[in-house]
């Protein structure tokens, strides 16, 4: 199916300069009971059992065999979830790390197995908002291949989480 749309339709005040503050900050900058706003109310993870060193690279593995679109483009992200025994619940590629995660998390929601839900491995970086959407999941480990961000490690440690970065070669 063909659509054509007139450029009125799509921004009816094309025409006009557009001007439009943006941040790239997680909404906490400037905050002024940034303190009260991280840790109130939030007490550490208790996982179901330790994970060990020895399963990490097998659980990276099992993300990387279930992204079929970056073997194919190179150009997606992947979330994946295993619960407390490495059994892959689900794994979600996205343009977009943070879209791979929610729709994982959203996933073990709809399907009754958040609860089962104990390790985290992403296919980037780990900044404090990831670190901060696995908490609110009950998730207490995070694999990620690339770097965490140091407010990560801090929020990890303080929210009793394991991260782990680099898991590679």
């Amino acid at each position: 199916v063909d659509v054509e749309i007139p450029p009125l339709y799509l921004c009816p005040n094309a025409h006009e300069k557009r001007a439009l503050l943006a941040s790239a900050s997680c909404g906490l900058c400037g905050q002024r009971e940034f303190d009260a706003a991280l840790f109130d109310h939030h007490p550490p993870l208790a996982p179901a059992r330790r994970l060990r060193l020895s399963q990490v690279s097998g659980l990276m593995e099992r993300m990387r065999a279930e992204q079929a679109t970056f073997a194919q483009t190179g150009s997606t992200h992947a979330a994946a979830l295993f619960d407390a025994d490495g059994a892959l619940l689900c794994a979600f590629e996205d343009i977009g790390r943070h879209n791979a995660l929610d729709k994982a998390i959203g996933h073990v929601l709809e399907q009754g197995l958040a609860a089962r839900a104990q390790v985290l491995a992403v296919s980037g970086r780990i900044s404090f908002e990831i670190v901060s959407k696995a908490y609110r999941a009950g998730i207490p480990y995070l694999l990620a291949v690339s770097a965490p961000s140091s407010f990560a490690v801090d929020m990890s440690r303080r929210w009793g989480m394991t991260l782990v970065g680099y898991c590679r070669d």
